[in-house]
């Protein structure tokens, strides 16, 4: 019986039990309990957590207003746990140390009159589990219904009840149908009346919280905002993040204590005997949720840049008498134009101020779509970690409605806790909350809720926090894994697409990814369509076939859940418009490429080609620097940029900087900052900071989002985009007559990698050709206009960006090609198709469902990620290990690398940290647990091995060995959160400054100066 202040359950439904203290028979959580706290959560998370964006996305889509809509998602995430009032589960054996001990619940069950089957317990565990258990019970009292008299009605119900079978992270193996019911009858009580009279009651207990009464499900279940009936499957995602998000925080201890075995109090009793007030209840999870420290959304003043020289100046620390640029300009009007949010599109030249550009148009779609955050999402760690302190910037000099909100903040990437900023952040968030706890908890009249939004500071809020919680802060920057993941077939997906739906989501370098990875960028956009979710996306060098496909993906995405009548055709032929900078705007249908003015900076470059040999290199050094100057020498992997350092250094010594990914981290990163501090924008040669003469050697990690500016520029040849990412690393800023030497006024840029010009065409070395392919080289070099061994080519930057690029993507770029080179370039172009096509395939076996096709046939999410279910060879620890990734790249090993002396294991002679009192160098206990300060420094130590040590047939002997000689500091770490689980290994010193071993055939070094290099024994 329920009435308007309390509830009171029968005896036999108030005994069954949702949460043990894993056999100690001391406390336990009554089921129906577990299912108020979620629901009241679920109450909580929509009231004073979910967007308005989402919120309205739900609500239109069901065709139903706000308020209902939060209803059926109180609904939803009460009866999550349905499932468990069944023989199976109440019945099976708990573990205590890993022993299986004696279920204490069963005995007292048999009393109130629940039969219980005598199988043995393997074969309970035959039956679905009980998130499916949940979804089939559900459905069948939904059949049951008046509103469910027809199939079309049935079918809706079906796409309600599925949501249940997902809060446990992934689709059910075996379809959601009642009938299935009667297959495990015995061990599910489908046929006993007192199991079926319980989960009636459990349902009314639920519906009553939620509000719903038995009229309301033909308003659930009939036409809704998209022509079908039922819930659509994009809104199913969303609601199913929701109740997961209940479900985690209603299971947690800490904030929903077990209550004990044996009451102490009235109030005990009659909560354990299933009466209890609505009002406690409530102020159970109320009391609970404001301890989680889960922050509000981020609201966006409408109001911003109205006055767009002042606002942009105060929002992003501009200079004085600085003003925006013309793109800055004209990208804030075209996001003011726009009704709801959108996709927008940025094109402008590096070093243009894009990221600022699109920070304030997030602004203005959050404004306009009601998201409540931003996620930025960057290539590379090193750049994620470099863009972290930017937008932390821009977070502290937003507005604020009230003055005092807080905004929580995640760093995401498989490395964040390396960073310090980051960390620093989540310190002085513990300690906040630490040090007004109490305060709070004593006070009669000041709640911790009260006391979290004094907070007017960028927070990181420790429930969010962690791979699968960290995106559902309001900001968030991460590698564009991250991001992709949210097409990805995965537990808990529906967890991080709520993140993602949330967020004006900001894709930097939207070019750099390849055939593979666009895979997932498009079905991403799809979904981010469907959800009315804003993204801009930007590039330099953006081929205007992967403008088209990106439009078209998120125009998929929003015509799809339109209503029938407002659907409309998608123009995937966008005009083609050869101006640069270019902006474009797809809002709702409404496709808008707009030309923007280029700001004055303009930069003639010179290119030609020389010889690939070292001699030549050092030959165009010699003269290029004979009065000094900054030159960077690119190239396409590791083993050449080593090659080059080498000899370079030979003759420059110091003056010779190198940098590629098979540095440790720590070297990687302090060469990362030099590079920034001697060639950023404040280092002149009149203050001193910039140097006399600096070579930079180094691959890819120099071409994207690195605010540098090289005297002159050495280049393997790479595709015609990639090439000018590097030349916009040259002459990036104005530095007047004196602020480069007299014979590198001008730029120039030397193209390398071309072994040898033939009548067919270059013959390509065999490094460079290996990574790029050998035709888009050839459209590189004829679209450059350097088809024979002495060619010479101007290029005006950014003018000939867009119409060089697109020439050389576009549909008749074998025009370009000379004559003979065409069967060379047919050949290539043959191998380059059968690759992409091998990787597009590849890429959809963990593919999510297209929203278009779930939405068009009106399904819900049976089949949505099905695949996170299909056989991995993962683990149990890991559910998404194996070809789950959304990067197509071999696997390799990552260690820590460590040095034996004749006193023990210690850091390599220059690794350290002497500010936190870790010497460079420093001695590595194998038998206790290093200091925090101490794990940084080693974790930081950690270096990827070469792909040719870790091939398929070598990488499980490599890792066993691995083991094997590190086996001590495994087990001393296992308490160490930075290194548990981390490989090491162990190298001796060599003559000179190296440090190497031999191990699973290969002979290793380690060197200062150049990194990782191995070979074969």
């Amino acid at each position: 019986m329920i009435d308007e202040e309390y509830i009171e359950l029968s005896p036999a439904t108030s005994r069954l039990w949702a949460k043990s203290d894993d056999g100690l028979n001391e406390e336990w959580l009554p089921l129906f309990l577990h299912m108020i706290d979620t629901a009241y959560v679920a109450r909580m998370l929509w009231d004073r957590w979910v967007p308005i964006g989402v919120k309205d996305t739900i609500a239109r889509a069901m065709d139903v207003d706000c308020d209902f809509a939060k209803r059926v998602t109180i609904l939803l995430a009460g009866l999550h746990d349905l499932g468990k009032a069944v023989p199976a589960f109440q019945a099976q054996p708990l573990r205590h140390g890993g022993i299986l001990v004696e279920n204490p619940f069963v005995s007292g069950l048999k009393g109130y009159g629940f039969g219980f089957p005598s199988a043995s317990a393997a074969t309970l565990n035959t039956v679905p589990r009980h998130a499916w258990s949940s979804a089939a019970f559900y459905l069948s009292y939904l059949y049951g219904l008046p509103a469910c008299a027809s199939r079309e009605m049935k079918s809706a119900a079906a796409s309600l009840a599925t949501i249940l079978a997902l809060h446990h992270g992934s689709t059910p193996k075996e379809p959601i149908r009642p009938r299935a019911l009667s297959r495990y009858a015995t061990a599910l009580g489908t046929n006993d009346p007192a199991w079926n009279e319980t989960r009636l009651e459990l349902i009314a207990l639920i519906e009553r919280i939620a509000e719903i009464q038995e009229g309301d499900y033909d308003r659930i279940l009939s036409s809704n905002g998209m022509g079908t009936a039922g819930v659509p499957a994009n809104v199913g995602v969303l609601l199913a993040g929701i109740c997961i998000m209940a479900d985690w925080l209603a299971s947690n201890r800490e904030f929903f204590p077990l209550l004990p075995m044996i009451p102490s109090t009235n109030a005990g009793r009659a909560l354990q005997n299933g009466r209890a007030s609505l009002a406690d209840l409530e102020a159970r999870a109320q009391d609970a949720f404001d301890v989680i420290d889960i922050l509000p959304p981020w609201c966006s003043q409408c109001g911003s840049f109205l006055n767009m020289a002042d606002d942009f100046a105060v929002r992003f620390g501009l200079p004085a008498q600085a003003s925006p640029r013309p793109v800055q300009i004209d990208a804030v009007e075209l996001a003011q134009s726009a009704s709801h949010g959108g996709l927008m599109i940025i094109e402008a030249p590096m070093g243009e101020g894009k990221t600022e550009a699109a920070l304030a148009v997030a602004e203005i779609f959050a404004a306009q779509s009601g998201c409540g955050g931003v996620a930025v999402a960057l290539p590379t760690m090193a750049t994620t970690d470099a863009m972290f302190g930017r937008v932390r910037k821009w977070l502290d000099g937003l507005p604020q409605p009230d003055g005092t909100e807080a905004r929580s903040i995640y760093l995401a990437h498989g490395k964040s806790r390396l960073n310090d900023e980051f960390q620093g952040i989540v310190a002085r968030s513990r300690n906040f909350v630490r040090q007004y706890y109490n305060e709070a908890m004593e006070s009669g009249d000041l709640t911790l809720a009260d006391l979290m939004l004094q907070r007017d500071e960028v927070v990181a809020s420790d429930w969010l926090f962690g791979r699968k919680k960290g995106m559902l802060a309001n900001f968030v920057v991460c590698t564009i894994d991250q991001v992709l993941m949210g097409a990805l077939s995965m537990k808990h997906l529906a967890l991080r697409d709520l993140g993602l739906a949330n967020k004006v989501l900001i894709i930097d370098e939207c070019h750099a990814y390849d055939a593979y990875m666009q895979v997932y960028l498009e079905r991403l956009l799809e979904w981010l369509g469907s959800w009315s979710a804003p993204v801009v996306m930007l590039s330099a060098t953006l081929p205007e076939e992967a403008r088209r496909r990106f439009v078209s993906a998120y125009e998929l995405g929003v015509n799809a859940c339109a209503p029938s009548e407002h659907t409309h055709a998608i123009d995937t032929v966008l005009p083609t418009i050869d101006s640069y900078p270019l902006l474009t705007l797809a809002d709702g249908g409404q496709i808008r490429c707009c030309e923007s003015k280029p700001s004055a900076r303009s930069c003639q470059v010179q290119l030609a080609c020389i010889d690939d040999d070292v001699d030549a290199l050092v030959d165009i050094i010699d003269c290029a620097s004979a009065q000094g100057g900054c030159i960077g020498v690119i190239c396409n992997t590791v083993r050449r940029a080593q090659e080059a350092a080498d000899v370079l250094s030979s003759k420059y010594g110091d003056e010779v900087l190198l940098t590629h990914s098979r540095f440790t981290d720590f070297d990687r990163m302090k060469r990362e900052n030099e590079i920034r501090k001697l060639l950023g924008a404040n280092a002149t040669r009149s203050n001193g900071r910039r140097p006399d003469r600096l070579i930079v050697v180094g691959t890819q990690v120099l071409e994207q989002s690195l605010d540098i500016d090289f005297d002159m520029l050495i280049s393997d040849i790479a595709p015609v985009d990639l090439v000018f990412q590097r030349l916009g690393r040259m002459h990036r800023h104005d530095r007047g007559r004196d602020g480069r030497p007299d014979g590198l006024q001008e730029a120039r840029c030397y193209i390398r990698g071309i072994t040898g010009w033939h009548v067919d065409g270059p013959s390509l070395q065999a490094g460079v050709e290996s990574i790029y392919g050998k035709a888009s080289l050839f459209e590189s070099l004829a679209s450059l206009g350097l088809v024979y061994p002495e060619s010479q080519a101007t290029v005006d930057i950014p003018a000939d960006i867009a119409s060089t690029v697109r020439a050389a993507y576009g549909d008749q770029r074998d025009l370009l090609i000379p004559d003979n080179w065409q069967k060379e370039y047919r050949d290539a172009c043959d191998a380059r198709k059968r690759k992409m096509d091998t990787k597009r395939n590849r890429a959809e076996y963990c593919l999510v469902e297209s929203a278009t096709k779930l939405l068009e046939r009106g399904q819900g999410l049976g089949e949505w990620c099905r695949k996170a279910d299909a056989p991995t060879g993962g683990t149990a620890r890991d559910d998404d290990w194996g070809p789950r990734a959304v990067r197509d790249t071999e696997e390799t090993v990552e260690v820590i690398l460590l040095c034996r002396e004749h006193d023990g294991l210690h850091l390599l002679p220059w690794i350290g940290d002497e500010e936190h009192g870790v010497p460079q160098g420093a001695r590595v206990s194998a038998d206790a647990v290093p200091s925090f300060d101490e794990q940084k420094v080693i974790a930081n130590s950690t270096v990827r091995l070469p792909l040719e040590m870790c091939s398929a047939d070598m990488i499980e002997p490599l890792i066993i060995e691995l083991e094997k000689r590190c086996g001590a500091l495994l087990g001393a770490w296992v308490d160490a959160p930075l290194l548990a689980g981390s490989l090491v290994l162990l190298l001796d010193r060599l003559p000179g400054e190296d440090y190497g071993t031999s191990i699973a055939g290969h002979k290793f070094w380690y060197s200062k100066c150049l990194g990782i290099k191995s070979c074969s024994l």
